[in-house]
């Protein structure tokens, strides 16, 4: 077996020992696979060592993503928006337009004095 073959095999070997005697020999004579073997043990110990613990998450983000789905869509929160709102975009939209004729007044009487 050649060296891909049985590096294809230590992630299992190093799990059981009792892997077939080919493997055993080939990592007595390849010290590249040697070391990967070894790579994967000291991996094994430091995954083993590590420790876990469940978090519980805040009940307000619990309850946000529980509530999530029956959100309204973003365009539906807008037209929500502009309903609530319909008093001031409407004056505001007034007043641009007030604005608009006035500069459009202010443009021709200039260009009629200056005409003149």
């Amino acid at each position: 077996m050649d060296c891909l073959e049985i590096q294809a095999m230590l992630p299992a070997y190093v799990k059981d020992e009792t892997s077939p005697l080919v493997v055993r020999r080939h990592l007595a004579d390849c010290p590249d696979c040697s070391e990967e073997l070894a790579r994967y043990t000291r991996l094994l110990d430091v995954l083993g060592a590590l420790q876990w613990a469940t978090v519980q998450s805040p009940p307000v983000a619990a309850a946000a993503l529980a509530a999530a789905p029956f959100e309204a869509s973003p365009s539906k929160k807008l037209r929500i928006h502009v309903a609530h709102n319909r008093a001031a975009y409407l004056s505001g939209l007034a007043v641009s337009g007030a604005s608009a004729a006035g500069a459009a007044v202010w443009l021709l009487r200039n260009r009629r004095m200056a005409a003149a």
